[in-house]
């Protein structure tokens, strides 16, 4: 299935990518984001935690399990919403859309190979500043005194949940996307951003529920399982009809 998919990724990959304006305005989004918030956290909260004569691990360990959790959160959520509205309403005004379903390929597929377009790349990103933020942060402000600090439920619940919460996403935009106007997916693109991501780390931060543990974790995976459902329940819209009347609205 993957062999019959991936000219239609690579094809996407390139139609998303191809305007090195969006590019920019991505990479420049993210690392102001991701700069500013790293900044704030190591001035205001890992540096005076250094300076104490016994620094707590345990609160180094939520600092920088937060500010990794976010980097990565924001760095494949940023590439969401720079990368769904323009593309697909270029492909779907120039006949992009309508020409893939003359292909062999089938709805479904059409849908997969889409998303991954759009999911692969932000994952890339998202994860690559999460672990550059990581090794960072490390060497900078902890080695020095202090083993290099990482905790296995943080390193699971940004490297590998945060990918599959966006994973999910990236599937409900494009059904929406591409079966409603793309406005409409843009605007849960923009919700989803600012709304689930500070609501995860507002719980962590207050330790409401604790990032080095399994049940936030767990609540992320949630999220996921949750995105996955309503793509099941309304799965069904994702038919021809309604593809071809969303590229003429």
């Amino acid at each position: 299935m993957m062999r019959n998919l991936t000219p239609t990724i690579t094809a996407s990959i390139r139609n998303n990518y191809r305007s090195k304006g969006a590019v920019i305005v991505l990479l420049s989004i993210a690392l102001m984001m991701v700069g500013g918030l790293a900044l704030v956290f190591c001035l205001l909260l890992i540096a005076p935690e250094m300076k104490k004569e016994l620094p707590d691990r345990n609160n180094l360990e939520l600092y920088l399990g937060v500010l990794v959790y976010a980097t990565c959160f924001i760095g494949i959520g940023i590439n969401l919403n720079v990368f769904t509205y323009m593309p697909l309403t270029r492909e779907k005004t120039r006949g992009n859309v309508e020409s893939l379903l003359v292909t062999p390929l089938s709805l479904k597929e059409i849908w997969l190979a889409k998303s991954l377009a759009l999911f692969l790349p932000g994952m890339v990103v998202g994860e690559v500043f999460a672990l550059i933020t990581l090794i960072v942060v490390n060497l900078i402000c902890i080695v020095p005194r202090l083993d290099f600090i990482i905790t296995p439920w943080v390193a699971i619940s940004s490297f590998l949940i945060v990918p599959v919460v966006y994973f999910f996403s990236s599937l409900l935009v494009y059904l929406i996307g591409l079966t409603t106007k793309t406005t409409t997916a843009n605007v849960y693109n923009i919700l989803f951003l600012n709304i689930f991501a500070p609501l995860m780390i507002s719980l962590a931060a207050h330790r409401i529920l604790d990032i080095q543990s399994w049940p936030f974790t767990a609540a992320n995976l949630a999220i996921a399982i949750a995105v996955g459902l309503i793509i099941f329940l309304f799965r069904s819209r994702l038919n021809k009809e309604k593809i071809v009347l969303s590229c003429k609205e």
